[in-house]
């Protein structure tokens, strides 16, 4: 019980760093090529992409839970270990830097901003976790980490809309764990919508996926 009250927790601050990731989004840099109509199979990447091996499970939530393919994903970024109330500056300095030396490099100019958690400590408080780009190749720019996280299952959950009910996003990918006797080890979320490009923050998208041991 005491780790899930703390689970909570964490999850409202994550609340805060998605909120001062929508006010930081840099405009007019290129993303991944996105439909405008996210599906339970939305593709990000031809290479190493999605595929379907389960049948969607829809709770009680309304959220929809899928379980997944994940192919090989590269990514580009920082990843350090961050006490709770530290997580939302080192989003808020990491992802614009990342932004401009992409920029500057002249590499390939599609990205997905993403964030990466590799584990929590309810305890102390701290967490392992990444500020990086998912990339369709990997690309090696001086000072950040290129790194990559293996081809595996995963849950999947697409969020629409602002972060006022994110937490719930968390609860429905929980419950569905708890149901099918699940353990996840790395949850990754991927930022698809331009708050400067898209206004109605009733279409934003955020995808969800939780790595499976």
């Amino acid at each position: 019980m005491g780790q899930k009250t703390g689970l909570k927790s964490f999850i409202l601050i994550l609340l805060l760093v998605f909120s001062l990731y929508i006010a930081l989004c840099f405009a007019g840099e290129s993303r991944f090529s996105l439909s405008p109509h996210y599906g339970a199979a939305l593709t990000i990447i031809k290479k190493g992409g999605l595929s379907t091996w389960a049948k969607p499970s829809i709770l009680d939530s309304g959220f929809q839970v899928v379980q997944v393919m994940l192919g090989e994903r590269q990514y580009l970024g920082k990843r350090e270990k961050r006490e709770f109330n530290q997580i939302a500056a080192f989003f808020h300095e990491t992802f614009p830097k990342i932004a401009q030396d992409f920029k500057k490099s002249g590499s390939p100019k599609k990205f997905l901003p993403s964030g990466i958690f590799y584990n929590w400590d309810i305890q102390n408080k701290t967490a392992d976790v990444a500020a990086a780009f998912l990339v369709e190749q990997k690309v090696i720019i001086k000072g950040w980490n290129a790194f990559s996280l293996p081809a595996g299952k995963a849950l999947k959950l697409v969020y629409k809309g602002g972060y006022a009910n994110f937490d719930k996003a968390y609860q429905a990918l929980d419950a569905y764990q708890e149901k099918n006797k699940l353990v996840s080890e790395i949850s990754i979320e991927e930022y698809h919508s331009d708050p400067f490009i898209e206004k109605d923050t009733s279409k934003w998208v955020t995808v969800i996926y939780r790595i499976l041991k």
